[in-house]
């Protein structure tokens, strides 16, 4: 596969456990010599238990604002960096 190409085979998995909706299939990932293992589930699932889990209050929540960045900087996050597209 070259650098930047998507999987096929895990984009179905992953396609496959969202539309169910309930599945968890375990799964380990590597990535430039890093392995990740764990439970692929739903999103909808895992927002839910993230709610579930820690509910954040917002009816105490006066404002709120998204981060600045300096001009010039063009920050894609944490996964474009690991996947050096940033």
């Amino acid at each position: 596969m070259a650098k930047h190409d998507v999987d096929p085979v895990l984009r179905q998995l992953v396609r496959a456990v969202n539309e169910s909706g309930q599945a968890a299939v375990p799964v380990t990932v590597s990535l430039h010599g890093t392995a990740l293992t764990g439970m692929l589930i739903a999103q909808d699932r895992y927002f839910s238990d993230l709610v579930e889990g820690n509910p954040i209050g917002l009816k105490a929540d006066d404002g709120w604002t998204l981060r600045a960045r300096p001009a010039g900087e063009d920050d894609k996050g944490p996964f474009a960096r690991l996947l050096g597209t940033a």
